[in-house]
């Protein structure tokens, strides 16, 4: 979950949801029929990045519209499992 200004971004394994963080309104929303978000969302520069279940790292604008892949075949899963998988950006 990432809290920027006056919104929340949140994923759950099949959504990005953007939530009005005074009323708690769904704002907007990115649905993924074919694969599942992995770990945590990360906001850098004007864009979020996520880790998917097809090992690829992705990044979406701030619309929720324009996707692209960032980078593929990223082996995300550890010894201790998938629940400790984060991103980190410099």
């Amino acid at each position: 979950m990432e809290v920027m200004d006056d919104v929340i971004v949140a994923n759950t394994p099949h959504y990005l949801l953007v939530i009005d963080q005074d009323n708690g309104k769904l704002l907007k929303q990115k649905h993924f029929a074919d694969r599942e978000t992995i770990g945590q969302i990360k906001y850098y520069n004007g864009f979020y990045y996520y880790l998917c279940s097809d090992n690829n790292l992705y990044k979406i604008d701030q619309d929720l519209k324009d996707e692209t892949v960032v980078a593929k075949n990223i082996k995300y899963q550890t010894e201790r499992a998938i629940d400790d998988t984060y991103i980190e950006l410099y």
